[in-house]
């Protein structure tokens, strides 16, 4: 794999074409995702996918298991990477949100678009060096988490919610 496609790893370069952690009274049942002290909400996800797809930042819809994956990594890499000197701003989400014709972004979408703000900015070459994108890949392939199965499971070393579905599950829409 070249070092231009291998910057930020498989991960997070899957996803970063595109995590609000909403701990709180929230039901097992609602819950999209559980993990230690975080809780991504089936409403976190759903209203995340729709505001996403309708700000046109990419010409083809993303499913909500992608949503899901990036809002788990989120938190890790947004932290990660802010460590190291690479931020992305909420004011500035919110504002690439407005003019897309989000006026009222959710929080989760606000999330998605930092995200993908900083793993844009953490692949412009010599912003990390090689061990630094170890410990991050390291970091997100080590996420433990429990993800409701409508959606599928987590696999830290692709960085991604792949879609198992047992066929007794209504996948999500």
């Amino acid at each position: 794999m070249s070092a231009s496609v291998r910057r930020i790893g498989a991960p997070v370069i899957l996803v970063a074409a595109l995590f609000l952690a909403g701990c709180g009274a929230t039901s097992a049942s609602s819950a999209a995702v559980v993990g230690g002290t975080t809780t991504i909400t089936e409403e976190d996800v759903r209203v995340g996918t729709e505001q996403f797809n309708a700000s046109g930042q990419l010409e083809q819809p993303v499913t909500p298991s992608v949503i899901l994956g990036v809002l788990i990594q989120a938190p890790t890499v947004l932290e990660t990477l802010a460590a190291k000197g690479v931020s992305a701003s909420e004011p500035l989400a919110r504002d690439a949100l407005r003019k897309a014709g989000i006026s009222d972004p959710a929080p989760a979408t606000v999330t998605l678009l930092r995200f993908i703000e900083a793993v844009n900015k953490a692949n412009t070459p010599g912003t990390l060096s090689e061990a630094d994108i170890a410990e991050l890949n390291t970091k997100v392939a080590g996420l433990k988490v429990v993800v409701n199965p409508r959606y599928g499971s987590y696999d830290g070393a692709q960085g991604q919610v792949l879609a198992q579905v047992p066929s007794w599950i209504v996948a999500p829409k």
